[in-house]
C-alpha cells in the first residue's frame, strides 16, 4: 500500500459539509451535492485520506492493465487490511466513499475475511469477489436506495421536471449528461414529487454483474414492495442462463 497521503477529506457533521485539508490547513469545503467542485480537485489527485461519517479510509489512484488508472480504498484494522474498489475519478463520489467505508469498517474486523487475498478489477474494470464479500455485498447500504437529500438552495427545474412527467407514458426514460450536470439532483427532485411508490436505487461497478445488478433492483423494489421475491401474493421468478438473469412478476390478482 502507498505512503500515508498529504490530504483529508474530512466529514464536519455540525457544517454538514466535507472539508479538505492539507497538513492540517484548511484547502476547500464541499457541500455533499456539489460533485463537480470535487470532481475538479480529484482530477488532478493520487491520493488522500477520507475520514467521514460512516469510518475511514484511505484512498489512491492505481495504474492497471493496459495503462489504465482505478480508484481503491484501504481499510486497515490491526493486522487486518481490506481493499475495495472504487472505480475510475468521475465514479468516486462522496456518497461511494461514504458506502466504502462502512462496508469495509463493519468487515475489516473478521479475520476470515481479513485474510482474504485484496481483489483486483477484471479487464472490463469490475472488481472480481471472494464468495464471502458477494455475500456480505448483496446487503444493500440505505444509502443506495433512497435519493440523496436535497440541498437548501435548489434552483428549480421545472421544465425538466415537466419532461420527467412523461415517464408515466413510457415503459422506459433516458436521463443522460455529463457528470456534475445535476443528473441526481434533478431525479431526487421529481422523486420527492412524486405521489405514488418509488423504489430508487443507485448502482455501481459491481452491478454490472448480472446476479448482482437483480439482487440489487430486488432490495430496491421491496422498500415499495415488502413481499417481492417470497413465495405469496406476488412471486418472483429468477431464472438465469449463460451469464444471463431474467426477472419477471406474476400477481396473484
Amino acid at each position: 500500500m502507498p505512503r500515508i497521503p498529504l490530504h483529508t477529506l474530512l466529514w464536519q457533521d455540525e457544517q454538514g459539509r466535507y472539508e479538505l485539508y492539507k497538513e492540517q490547513q484548511l484547502e476547500q469545503a464541499f457541500d455533499p451535492e456539489d460533485f463537480g467542485a470535487w470532481l475538479i480537485w480529484l482530477q488532478n489527485a493520487t491520493a488522500f485520506a477520507f475520514r467521514g461519517a460512516c469510518g475511514s479510509l484511505n484512498v489512491y489512484l492505481e495504474s492497471r492493465r493496459r495503462g489504465r488508472h482505478y480508484w481503491y480504498a484501504y481499510h486497515t484494522n490491526g493486522k487486518y487490511t481490506r481493499k475495495r474498489y472504487l472505480g475510475r475519478t468521475t465514479r468516486v463520489t462522496f456518497a461511494r466513499l461514504e458506502e466504502a467505508a462502512d462496508f469495509l469498517h463493519r468487515n475489516s474486523a473478521s479475520p476470515s475475511l481479513g485474510s482474504q487475498p485484496l481483489q483486483e478489477p477484471a479487464s472490463d474494470g469490475v472488481m472480481s469477489a471472494t464468495p464471502s464479500e458477494t455475500a456480505q455485498g448483496m446487503v444493500l447500504l440505505s444509502t443506495r436506495l433512497v435519493p440523496p437529500q436535497l440541498p437548501s438552495l435548489l434552483v428549480g427545474r421545472d421544465r425538466l421536471l415537466s419532461r420527467l412527467d412523461d415517464a408515466f407514458s413510457h415503459r422506459l426514460t433516458l436521463l443522460s449528461a455529463s457528470a456534475g450536470w445535476g443528473k441526481t439532483t434533478l431525479l431526487a427532485t421529481w422523486a420527492s414529487r412524486c405521489a405514488f411508490p418509488l423504489a430508487w436505487l443507485s448502482l455501481d461497478e459491481l452491478d454490472n454483474a448480472p446476479t448482482h445488478f437483480w439482487v440489487s433492483v430486488l432490495c430496491a423494489l421491496r422498500t415499495c414492495l415488502p413481499r417481492v421475491g417470497e413465495i405469496g401474493p406476488l412471486d418472483v421468478a429468477f431464472a438465469s442462463a449463460s451469464a444471463s438473469l431474467d426477472l419477471s412478476f406474476h400477481p396473484s390478482q
